[in-house]
């Protein structure tokens, strides 16, 4: 079993997705005061150019912060890179715009309460201290300048209230953090639950294949071979229905097996398997490539090829492929199964809703998936087809 740890990082990474896609956000609004302010400090008589530059630089970074909190995953230092990233523009800005008499200095008063936003209690902690222990600083050493503090008291009264803010934004962050972290672990209890059960009805499944194909199978195919070895009476056709109901209620059982629980998976491979998945009846066609593969334990191996054959299925019912591409890799790091085709796709946003609906198909392969510390991607858009990624961990590797 994968650790709790590394399964609660996984979701972390989601959280913090959002999360930088609501600070990336606010970062843009930011960008109108700044405007703003490069028009009333702007001097005719002597133009600076530099301050407009950082505006534009800083617009973007608001771009490129925006566009990297959607299109890619966000790395768990993106948080505090970030936070330096704006602290050294707005920094610079300040210096340029009359140092520390400039109007965005009260930007740097407010920014704690920006950083509660990341979940991070150390984070917001740091920029409070340091944001509180500038200010004093700035103004013990520029008392009395252009309308600034001009009693030593006053800047402490203002560094002990910075202070306090601080105290106040990383409490919050540090009861935020603590409530997501909660929130993560009840879900991840919720889907590991219904992922045994899934688990569960596996094995159950598999049971119920054996008895059937050790049991009533081998009778009906011993009668079957019985009845065809015995002459029928010219004339009388129900010896040759019997053969014929025979032969039929032989496949259906050899199908519902197949179905409940490969045998052909546990005797042959997971490579096999595949391939006489893709040459069943309802499946488009399949070019297969397969590499060398670690031997994965049972857990994994079912995992797979039952992730294979809902989307193989799915091809076929849904998007109305014509071909379907299916690579089965591994490296030192994972095992990867990847199956692409060229159908019209589908919308993933309604997948919850088809869940709500009875359509639990994909989604509980995906549970089971995650469960095994692994990840279900896909990668669909109407009308380009679909590509599926499953990947399950290097140490769910058999002990040879």
């Amino acid at each position: 079993m994968i650790p709790r740890r590394r399964l609660v990082f996984a979701a972390d990474i989601a959280t913090t997705a959002s999360v930088h896609r609501v600070t990336s956000a606010l970062r843009g609004f930011l960008l109108v005061p700044l405007v703003v302010l490069g028009i009333v400090v702007h001097d005719p008589e002597a133009p600076d150019i530099r301050y407009p530059l950082l505006v534009a630089v800083f617009a973007a970074w608001v771009v490129f912060a925006l566009w990297w909190s959607y299109r890619r995953a966000v790395a768990n230092w993106g948080g505090p890179a970030s936070v330096f990233v704006d602290l050294t523009l707005l920094v610079l800005m300040a210096v340029i715009s009359d140092g520390v008499t400039s109007y965005i200095t009260p930007v740097f008063y407010l920014y704690p309460i920006f950083t509660v936003f990341y979940y991070r209690p150390v984070l917001t902690a740091s920029v409070g201290a340091m944001i509180s222990a500038g200010y004093a600083w700035v103004w013990h050493e520029n008392l009395a300048v252009n309308g600034g503090p001009s009693v030593t008291g006053i800047v402490w009264l203002h560094f002990l209230l910075l202070l306090w803010m601080t105290c106040a934004t990383t409490g919050l962050a540090l009861v935020l953090a603590r409530r997501a972290r909660a929130d993560i672990e009840t879900r991840l209890l919720q889907e590991s639950l219904t992922a045994q059960l899934l688990a569960a009805d596996q094995k159950q499944a598999a049971r119920l294949a054996d008895e059937l194909h050790d049991g009533p199978l081998q009778d009906i195919i011993a009668a079957r071979r019985l009845l065809e070895s015995t002459t029928s009476v010219p004339g009388d056709d129900r010896l040759s229905t019997v053969l014929q109901l025979l032969t039929s209620t032989t496949a259906q059982l050899r199908g519902t097996v197949a179905t409940l629980h490969p045998h052909v998976l546990l005797h042959l491979g997971l490579e096999t398997a595949i391939l006489d998945l893709t040459r069943r009846p309802g499946i488009p066609p399949t070019t297969v490539k397969v590499g060398a593969l670690p031997p994965l334990t049972d857990d994994a191996t079912y995992v797979l090829y039952t992730t294979a054959r809902e989307l193989l299925a799915n091809a076929y019912k849904h998007s109305g492929a014509t071909q379907v591409t299916l690579v089965l890799s591994a490296t030192a790091r994972c095992t990867t199964l990847v199956v692409s085709d060229d159908g019209h796709g589908f919308d993933v946003i309604s997948s919850p809703e088809r869940v709500r609906a009875g359509h639990i198909g994909l989604a509980s392969h995906a549970l089971r998936i995650r469960d095994l510390g692994g990840n279900l991607a896909l990668d669909t858009r109407r009308p380009h087809g679909t590509t599926a990624t499953v990947t399950i961990p290097a140490l769910l590797v058999a002990e040879r």
